[in-house]
């Protein structure tokens, strides 16, 4: 999935469907603006009800991609979101049912 996010609040990117897992392999965020930006990536875990970020305040210079390329397994009703302003997100991910 791909999405173009600008702005402060967080931007849902993927949820895992019912029944299914989501294995992300890889989250690219590109900054497409002038400046320097920053990245905030986070997973809510719908069953225990929190929320753990994977980055945090990371800094993407203009023009640059920030790879984030460790796997990560999202169960059924679990969201990936992103934060940062002029961000191209890109997501590498299977879908098991």
């Amino acid at each position: 999935s791909s999405a173009s996010i600008s702005g402060t609040n967080d931007t849902l990117i993927n949820t895992a469907a019912v029944a299914t897992t989501l294995v992300v392999h890889s989250v690219y965020l590109t900054n497409v603006g002038t400046s320097l930006t920053y990245a905030n990536v986070k997973v809510s875990d719908s069953s225990s009800g929190t929320t753990t970020h994977i980055a945090m305040r990371t800094q993407i210079p203009a023009g640059e991609t920030l790879i984030l390329d460790k796997p990560l397994n999202l169960e059924a009703g679990d969201s990936l979101y992103v934060r940062g302003n002029t961000l191209e997100v890109t997501v590498s991910a299977l879908e098991i049912s």
